[in-house]
């Protein structure tokens, strides 16, 4: 092989190096709809307070939350959910698409998912997101003697989710962002770091007010 066919094969070799080593990358984020939430967030049952509250109790109890007070004379009783949020909260969905050194690599979840990794491109360069989220929901179960043999009980929620990102950028340094939204029943609220918008489906509140058979 002369000298010029050696020259342009190493040409050759370093353009397609220099192509393959291109990144590339989209992300797209799809909005929730606010859900439209037709169940009420309370219920009328027709037993007598006293039997509800005998009743409520061990269900609560025995659906893992933590109950933090109790007040009989009142009705009240206030109670806690920690953990993932898919089952209780929307955040829409996400997609992205990276493309390094010639190889596609394409992530899809949901915006509520408790624990995700994906890639993007940020200023021309691979980053790769560890992103974490957790649900603190607090309930508050009011229950109320309407007749002698009838109760009502209401259930009002507060939400709160807190985000943990773990960013590692290609040839830089690794670091985390945090950040904290709270929103009440049939509400929703935006993460300020990555605009990710979030509402409460109903499912949470509609779960407890199952949980005592009608009749």
């Amino acid at each position: 092989m002369n000298n010029d066919m050696k020259s342009i094969k190493i040409l050759m070799t370093l353009s397609c190096l220099l192509i393959c080593g291109c990144v590339s990358g989209q992300f797209q984020y799809t909005q929730p709809l606010k859900p439209v939430i037709s169940q009420p967030n309370f219920v009328v049952l027709e037993k007598p307070k006293d039997i509800v509250w005998k009743e409520l109790i061990p269900a609560v109890g025995k659906a893992f939350w933590v109950i933090n007070n109790l007040d009989k004379a009142s009705g009240l009783i206030n109670i806690s959910y920690q953990g993932d949020p898919l089952l209780y909260v929307d955040c829409g969905s996400m997609k992205s698409f990276v493309n390094h050194a010639g190889v596609p690599r394409k992530y899809e979840f949901l915006g509520s998912s408790s624990d995700t990794f994906f890639e993007t491109v940020e200023h021309g360069s691979i980053l790769t997101v560890r992103r974490k989220l957790s649900l603190e929901g607090r309930v508050n179960l009011i229950l109320e003697e309407l007749t002698p043999g009838q109760t009502k009980i209401t259930a009002s929620s507060k939400y709160i989710l807190s985000k943990t990102s773990i960013l590692n950028p290609s040839g830089g340094t690794q670091y985390t962002e945090h950040d904290t939204i709270s929103f009440n029943s049939n509400q929703g609220s935006v993460f300020s770091k990555g605009g990710t918008i979030c509402y409460a489906n109903g499912k949470l509140e509609a779960s407890l007010l199952q949980m005592v058979p009608s009749k």
